[in-house]
């Protein structure tokens, strides 16, 4: 019978009364699956009533009222009212089963629907879980008691003890921290059928490296000079994704579902891979020759040997280029140039950036700016530079001059050729 179905626990007599039995249907509801994740199962238990024999009314239930008990294992049993059952106007009916059909003061059960099919009725009942032990294996006791409320015969119980299959609970594989190619460490294994075996697979990309026959928790775990060439024979990067498949045998039958864990292994050795972080979205920052800094987003980080990323300008550094031709145009009363000047690092640890050489040669809608077609000098007399702002790559600057420039109207574009552009950059103080 497949899981989910509905089974009959079969039904019992009335006391003194052999024409009216009652008994239940049960069955698992959660998927194979679901059991094995949480290592248990939920049962479902709806209650039911009937006759088999004829007679007078006298034989008929006109009221019944119910209980609902579990137990399991040797757990204290744990019983529910099912409160009054209204519903047998027609009870002398031979072979009829009915079923609770008030929703108080329980709960409908999820797929009770499922019986009415059965004489047209649909029924109400219990879910309860019923956890197994460490290995899989599990009983739970289940009873209904029923009481005839209006007649003298008593009362009839209906238990019984089900033995569902053992949940295949193969071993788990607890997870495996980054590491060296190189190196080598423990396996952490949580065993929870001691007659088990369990063989560990190692994959790169799908390719099995090796594997380890008849594993235990706390074993070593490393790789061959020839299993470290495989491997970087099958990727091009120093970050590699390594799949570790633990699988356990009853024989030579699996037992549950393969445990998987993946771990980042990486090909550089100590002495040239400083340091590397795990970041938090699961990606890595790794550093040659200093300490990943994770205040930045950087994922690859170089540094000189004063210990300077070499990504980034520092205090003392300078920028040159021989010629540069960018667009720019004229502001504030034909008084203020501006212009944007690429840079070939970041400039997040950079405050102040001076103009220490260069010559600036424009060429506006009537000619060379102020008719000087060799340039204006970096520290020609009545112009001053002003840094305003510094964005990654790009050093917005202008040059302001005392008088209108002349040979260029307000608020149009400009073109500008600068030579032998030097630029000075201070020091971001950072707190």
């Amino acid at each position: 019978m497949a899981r989910g179905d509905w089974i009959d626990a079969g039904s019992s007599s009335l006391s003194s009364r052999s024409g009216a039995k009652q008994g239940f249907y049960y069955r698992y509801s959660n998927t194979l699956e679901d059991a094995i994740t949480d290592n248990k199962d939920i049962i479902q238990v709806i209650p039911y009533g009937f006759r088999t024999g004829t007679g007078t009314t006298a034989y008929a239930y006109t009221t019944l009222t119910s209980s609902f008990t579990y137990k399991i294992g040797s757990n204290t049993a744990v019983s529910t009212s099912m409160g009054t059952q209204y519903d047998y106007s027609d009870a002398t009916t031979v072979n009829k089963i009915y079923y609770f059909t008030s929703s108080t003061p329980f709960k409908r059960m999820s797929g009770a629907t499922l019986l009415s099919s059965v004489n047209g009725k649909t029924g109400y009942g219990f879910t309860f879980e019923n956890p197994h032990n460490e290995d899989g294996t599990s009983n739970a006791v289940i009873m209904t008691w029923f009481f005839n409320g209006t007649d003298t015969h008593g009362d009839a119980t209906k238990s019984i003890t089900i033995t569902p299959d053992a949940i295949p609970r193969g071993s788990t594989l607890g997870e495996i921290a980054d590491f060296e190619l190189d190196s080598s460490f423990a396996i952490n294994i949580t065993k929870h059928v001691s007659s088990y075996t369990d063989d560990l697979v190692i994959k790169v990309k799908g390719t099995t490296i090796k594997t380890y026959s008849g594993i235990s928790n706390g074993d070593t775990i490393s790789f061959t000079s020839t299993e470290q060439t495989t491997i970087k024979g099958l990727v091009s990067t120093p970050q590699i994704p390594i799949v570790f498949e633990l699988s356990s045998y009853n024989g030579s039958v699996q037992v549950g579902t393969t445990s998987t864990q993946t771990a980042i292994a990486t090909t550089l050795s100590s002495s040239i891979l400083d340091s590397w972080s795990k970041k938090s979205n699961g990606h890595y920052q790794y550093a040659i020759n200093g300490l990943v800094d994770t205040t930045i987003d950087d994922v690859f980080q170089v540094y000189d040997d004063e210990g300077n990323d070499v990504n980034y300008y520092y205090p003392g550094d300078k920028f040159n280029a021989i010629r540069l031709v960018l667009a720019a145009y004229v502001s504030s009363s034909t008084t203020r140039i501006y212009f944007q000047v690429p840079v070939l690092k970041k400039l997040d640890k950079i405050t102040t950036v001076t103009v220490t050489d260069g010559t600036i040669i424009g060429r506006g809608t009537s000619g060379y700016l102020n008719s000087a077609s060799g340039g204006i000098n970096y520290n020609a007399s009545g112009y001053t530079w002003v840094t305003y702002d510094l964005e990654n790559n790009y050093i917005n600057l202008s040059l302001i001059k005392s008088s209108a420039y002349t040979n260029i109207t307000n608020n149009t574009p400009l073109t500008l050729v600068i030579e032998n552009l030097e630029l000075t950059f201070e020091w971001k103080e950072v707190i």
